[in-house]
C-alpha cells in the first residue's frame, strides 16, 4: 500500500545515502519511462535493489485523489489532508527520523516553494536544504503533470527533464552533492 513508501523505500535508501524524494504528482508509468530514459541520457542510472526496493508499484489509497493518496504517501499512514498534513507527516515520520540527524528532520517542499520568483532556478530554501550535508532527507512535490492533466488539453507531450520547470535544477543539485533520487507519483 502507498502508506508503506516511507518505511519500505525512503528510509531504506536514506539509511545508506542522502535522499531527494521527487513526487511528480499525476505521473503514470508511461511518463515515468520517458523521464527515466531522458535521465539515463543525462548520466543518471536506474537502480533496482535485488531485494525489491525500488521495484514495482504501490496500491493507491481510496479514493485515489491527492487529499487521500498523496497524503498517505507522504505521511506514511492513511490520512486525508493538504500540504500542511503532508509536511507534518513527512517531517515526523518515525522511520525517516530514525535515519535523519537529530537536528535535521526530513523536510518537504511543495510547488509554490520550489522556484525562485526572481530567477529561473530553485528557491534558496530548497537549494540550501539539498546542499546541507546534515539534511539527510529532502522531499519535493512537483505538480507539472497533474496541472497539465487538470486543464484537459488534448495534447500528447514528450515528457523530458527539460519539460519541467524545476526538475533539471533539482537533479543537478542532487548530482552535485551526491544525493540518491527517488522519483515517484
Amino acid at each position: 500500500p502507498v502508506e508503506s513508501f516511507l518505511d519500505g523505500v525512503v528510509a531504506t535508501v536514506a539509511a545508506k545515502d542522502p535522499v531527494l524524494v521527487i513526487v511528480n504528482d499525476g505521473m503514470d508509468g508511461g511518463i515515468f519511462e520517458e523521464l527515466a530514459q531522458d535521465m539515463s541520457h543525462r548520466g543518471w542510472m536506474r537502480w533496482e535493489d535485488p531485494s525489491g526496493i525500488g521495484k514495482g508499484s504501490l496500491l493507491s489509497a481510496l479514493p485515489s485523489v491527492t487529499s487521500c493518496s498523496r497524503t498517505a504517501l507522504l505521511s506514511g499512514r492513511m490520512a486525508s489532508g493538504a500540504s500542511n498534513t503532508e509536511k507534518t507527516g513527512f517531517s515526523k515520520h518515525p522511520a525517516l527520523l530514525a535515519v535523519s540527524l537529530a537536528t535535521k528532520p526530513p523536510v518537504l517542499f511543495h510547488k509554490a516553494e520550489l522556484a525562485d520568483a526572481a530567477a529561473a532556478g530553485l528557491s534558496q530554501s530548497v537549494r540550501e536544504s539539498l546542499r546541507d550535508s546534515g539534511q539527510r532527507i529532502v522531499g519535493v512535490v512537483v505538480n507539472a503533470v497533474d496541472d497539465h492533466l487538470d486543464k484537459a488539453e488534448q495534447l500528447r507531450l514528450k515528457w523530458t527533464v527539460d519539460g519541467f520547470r524545476v526538475l533539471d535544477a533539482l537533479l543537478d543539485e542532487a548530482l552535485m552533492v551526491g544525493r540518491a533520487v527517488i522519483l515517484t507519483s
